[in-house]
């Protein structure tokens, strides 16, 4: 079983109040994609890692990840557009699609992943919400959400190919951020989910370093 993996990083992550692509941020002297590409280079099972990028940054983007990524192409101005111009690259039967800005990859959700794409189409990773819900109204608590069944989705998801590519050719003009939630909607196929790691978070917000950095340390400097 061989993949292609996409890599998502063409937002401007404005949440984190930096002037600069929220995946380009150093810490000990690596940038959050360097991590990712360190942990992807350790997979055999992946012949290809397409890094989708802002059309203004292409010309750095090569210059600095050419020797590490098999190809680097401009996304759209949506995370579904980024993700279709990937998938019209992918040559290999499966894909992952991942978030540059989630740092971390367990080892063991991949394993999962892959197996779980023996008899299914598409395989997204979970963590289950713990935090108790709550409806806001004009800034106050108005209505408990009940959590049962709820979960965090995260990345990366995997898919057959062919599966994923049928549905992003029917699905244009919309904007979905969540290639399963695309692939239920255009073609009603269901996705596995699998038990996921509650450090592969993203990078959204200022308040988020902290903790990233503390889960980058423990994993890659160990």
């Amino acid at each position: 079983m061989t993949f292609g993996m996409i890599i998502l990083a063409a937002g401007t992550g404005a949440r984190t109040q930096l002037d600069y692509n929220k995946v380009m941020y150093e810490f000990k002297g690596k940038c959050l994609i360097d991590y990712v590409l360190m942990f992807l280079s350790q997979d055999t099972d992946i012949k290809s890692k397409i890094l989708v990028v802002h059309p203004k940054e292409l010309g750095y983007m090569k210059k600095r990840f050419e020797d590490q990524i098999d190809l680097i192409i401009t996304g759209g101005t949506t995370r579904q557009e980024s993700v279709y111009e990937g998938l019209k690259m992918i040559k290999e039967e499966y894909v992952m699609i991942h978030d540059a800005a989630r740092v971390l990859i367990n080892q063991d959700v991949i394993k999962r992943l892959k197996t779980g794409l023996e008899s299914h189409d598409s395989i997204s990773p979970y963590v289950p919400v713990v935090d108790t819900l709550k409806r806001r109204q004009q800034n106050n608590a108005f209505e408990t959400v009940d959590r049962e069944g709820l979960v965090h989705i995260q990345t990366p998801q995997a898919f057959k190919t062919q599966t994923i590519l049928q549905a992003h050719q029917k699905a244009q003009n919309h904007n979905y951020t969540c290639d399963a939630s695309l692939l239920k909607a255009v073609l009603d196929k269901d996705t596995l989910l699998i038990e996921g790691d509650r450090r592969h978070m993203k990078f959204t917000t200022q308040d988020d370093l902290p903790l990233m950095e503390l889960i980058v340390n423990d994993t890659y400097w160990k």
